[in-house]
């Protein structure tokens, strides 16, 4: 990383909601964007993805809980927490997108303090993009 720049890793999780039937041409990548939604109300910000190869539109939330996670341990499995998190942005925003959970996974993200991506030249012409 570059000089003075630290990281921590925080538990994510993702979901990927069916939607309701007869409404699944409507949340296609051809027709729906990747999205971000600012939710006011919660102050809460959730991120997604059309329908692409793996049925169902994915779903996030940045920062989720703010967990901080173990990177030598796996991030703990999803709870019913953590998917009415995500299927009240879906039902507030995308009310046809959220018929019914399909899965979930959680992972890590590494995130800087101050949430900001890293843009940075490494050694032997490596770039570093991320965040």
């Amino acid at each position: 990383l570059p000089p003075g720049v630290t990281v921590h890793p925080e538990r994510q999780v993702l979901g990927w909601f069916a939607p309701r039937a007869g409404r699944e041409r409507f949340f296609r990548r051809e027709v729906f964007p990747i999205f971000i939604i600012d939710d006011g109300e919660s102050g809460a910000l959730y991120y997604g993805f059309p329908q692409y190869k793996v049925p169902g539109v994915k779903l996030g939330l940045f920062g989720h809980f703010g967990e901080t996670a173990n990177p030598d341990q796996n991030a703990p499995e999803p709870t019913q927490r953590d998917e009415a998190a995500l299927r009240r942005c879906l039902e507030r925003h995308a009310p046809d997108a959220a018929h019914t959970t399909m899965t979930m996974t959680a992972c890590m993200f590494c995130n800087t303090a101050d949430h900001h991506f890293i843009l940075d030249t490494m050694e032997h012409g490596v770039l570093l993009a991320a965040g």
